[in-house]
C-alpha cells in the first residue's frame, strides 16, 4: 500500500482525487490550491508547488509542504521514476501514481 500518492492531473483538481486511492496518504499536486481537493478527499498530507506567492507562508488545515520550482520538480522526476524502474520493494510501496 503506497504512502504517496502523485496526482498526475497535475492540478488534483475537483473530480480527479478519487477518495479511496489517496485516504491516509500523502498527496503531491502541481499547484498549490491542489492541497484543498486532497484535505477533502481524506489525504493526510500534502506537498504542492507553490504557484502563488514565493517564500511565503500558508495556513492549510493539515501538514502540507509547499516548494519552490525547482524543489518541487526534483521530488516529482525522483518519484516518477522510482514508480518505473525501481525494483527496490521499499519504492514499490511508497509510491503511487494515479492519472486523470
Amino acid at each position: 500500500m503506497p504512502l504517496i500518492v502523485i496526482i498526475m492531473d497535475s492540478y488534483c483538481s475537483s473530480g480527479c482525487v478519487d477518495s479511496e486511492l489517496v485516504k491516509g496518504k500523502i498527496v503531491l499536486c502541481d499547484d498549490f490550491l491542489g492541497y484543498r481537493e486532497a484535505y477533502l478527499a481524506g489525504a493526510i498530507g500534502v506537498i504542492v508547488q507553490n504557484t502563488l506567492l514565493p517564500d511565503s507562508a500558508f495556513v492549510v488545515p493539515f501538514p502540507a509542504s509547499s516548494l519552490g520550482f525547482e524543489d518541487y520538480k526534483s521530488i516529482k522526476s525522483y518519484i516518477e521514476s522510482a514508480e518505473y524502474v525501481s525494483s527496490n520493494e521499499y519504492e514499490q510501496l511508497c509510491f503511487s501514481v494515479l492519472r486523470c
